[in-house]
């Protein structure tokens, strides 16, 4: 069976504020309504005031943009679709439909420009009616080269149009050196650079992993490190596929000691309360009270066998006392706002460390991305579930300096069954607000792909080498300790390896910086 959540992503509006206003949450609703029973022209006016009061919403904004386009007005659909793409670069479906409305307003080079950009990406949906639009921007485009080699009027544009010369790719930081660069108190770097160009960019990618840039071609992405070598090559498309690249070599070793910071059951005594603690909050659904969504049937145990490591004397270092387990109806939005938003928020100080477990569904909606929770309606996400983006910003409200997020979900087959589809596209990077020095998510897929779970485990993939790994089995160099580096190689490695063997593809995601050396578990040697 696979999973159906993914965390990733995600990223997003904090809509359930929103839904704390009477009148503006019933104006959504009215628009939402209106909108997907087909009555475009009544939906228009209420969402013109949704986003006049949030105006950076991408969700938002993208159905403002959709109900011009269903009502034929391309110009207006154009200008709040390209405000879209501004505010979430990947957020593909939004660039889809800004290609159609450039191509509806004649404006082709545009339209080929946002098609370019969606070459790659297999998640797009093109509709029968796209095939004329791909024909007659093809069209365009070869009318456009055959205009360059005959003529030498418009020779700028056209130029630009016909560029053949590959983007410039400078990077930043880290200041490049001959030979190898070494890394040893960091678990990665702050990889940044900018990319030129005369033509608009298709993409930059880091080792295959496509990177968010700005109009000005300026990226940056904070890269975790393996243990040893790592070989990071940067490349970079441009809407023509004039491809450059350039290559890093870092090599990452461990000089920071090993030392438990906080205590677990046998450590410091009560009275010391200058001694760093450490907190958990352990969630596991996989049964739901809306009766659309799909039981999973392993989440219980993941959660289950998460909170046994952590809490064990022999492998972690948390007190019971100090996790907060949540099982299916324990695991509501209100239970969670209220041990990440009061519980944490109240405990924890500067100095302690807090691991955030997950394993459930996940579901996008136009543009956001949602842990669905226990006592979530499937279709109202909006209403009921908990945005990435507002789980982004209760996190960044725990003063730890020190936290560790372990998603084991895809966001995926959670909307099966819905009465209405949205068909949203993943964002990539779901917690972007969630970030910052010692701020580390790692998920169990990409978010596009679905995390497995196997009979013959008992648990999700992820899960289950994550529980291997802190038992012992991810302890490279034999200390009997196991830090956040190794848990990552052990890890991302074996899903992909059990992945393949069943024809699949599961490629674990880490995002964040901190330190080299934190420690996770130990086990006892024998």
């Amino acid at each position: 069976m696979k999973r159906i959540l993914s965390l990733t992503t995600l990223p997003f509006c904090l809509l359930l504020l929103v839904m704390a206003r009477p009148a503006y949450g019933s104006d959504i609703a009215k628009a939402q309504r209106h909108y997907f029973e087909g009555q475009y022209a009544q939906a228009l006016p209420y969402f013109i005031q949704a986003v006049a009061h949030q105006p950076d919403d991408p969700m938002l904004n993208y159905f403002l943009g959709m109900t011009h386009f269903k009502l034929e007005q391309y110009e207006a659909a154009k200008q709040v679709l390209e405000k879209v793409v501004k505010l979430k670069p990947d957020y593909e479906l939004a660039r889809l439909q800004l290609a159609r409305a450039c191509y509806e307003t004649g404006d082709f080079a545009w339209a080929h420009v946002h098609l370019m950009h969606l070459r790659d990406i297999r998640t797009k949906e093109f509709q029968k009616s796209d095939l004329a639009m791909i024909q007659a921007v093809a069209e365009w485009r070869d009318d456009v080269a055959a205009a360059t080699d005959s003529s030498q009027e418009g020779q700028r544009p056209l130029a630009q149009k016909a560029d053949r010369t590959p983007p410039e790719i400078s990077v930043l930081r880290p200041k490049t050196t001959r030979g190898l660069q070494t890394v040893r108190d960091e678990t990665g770097i702050l990889i940044e650079g900018v990319v030129h160009d005369a033509s608009p960019l298709m993409w930059v990618r880091i080792n295959g992993e496509n990177i968010v840039f700005d109009e000005s071609g300026r990226f940056s992405k904070n890269w975790f490190l393996n243990i040893g070598s790592n070989t990071l090559k940067i490349t970079a498309s441009d809407i023509y596929l004039n491809t450059a690249e350039t290559t890093l070599v870092v090599d990452k070793e461990i000089a920071a000691p090993k030392t438990t910071l906080p205590q677990g059951p046998a450590g410091a005594p009560a009275d010391a309360p200058q001694t760093p603690q450490r907190y958990a909050v352990v969630i596991g659904i996989g049964k739901y009270q809306d009766r659309k969504i799909p039981s999973l049937r392993y989440t219980v145990a993941d959660a289950r066998g998460m909170y046994g490591v952590l809490t064990d004397p022999r492998y972690g270092f948390l007190a019971p006392e100090n996790v907060r387990l949540l099982i299916d109806r324990e695991a509501s939005s209100r239970n969670i706002r209220n041990v990440f938003g009061t519980w944490l928020r109240n405990k924890v100080q500067a100095r302690d460390s807090v691991i955030i477990y997950f394993a459930g569904h996940g579901a996008p909606e136009s543009g956001s991305t949602y842990w669905v929770t226990y006592d979530a309606d499937i279709e109202n996400l909006y209403g009921t579930a908990i945005s990435n983006d507002s789980l982004s910003k209760m996190l960044n409200g725990i003063p730890s300096r020190t936290i560790i997020v372990f998603l084991d979900s895809c966001y995926s087959a959670a909307t099966v069954n819905r009465g209405w589809h949205t068909r949203s596209l993943i964002e990539k990077d779901p917690f972007e607000v969630f970030k910052g020095e010692g701020r580390v998510v790692i998920t169990s897929s990409n978010g596009k792909q679905l995390s497995l779970e196997i009979q013959e485990y008992g648990h999700g993939v992820f899960t289950y080498y994550l529980i291997e790994g802190l038992v012992g089995k991810a302890d490279q160099d034999l200390d009997g300790y196991i830090i956040l580096d190794e848990i990552w190689d052990y890890v991302k490695n074996n899903v992909q390896i059990t992945a393949r063997r069943f024809g699949l593809h599961q490629t674990p995601i880490i995002d964040g910086r901190h330190s080299s050396g934190i420690l996770l578990s130990k086990y006892p040697k024998k």
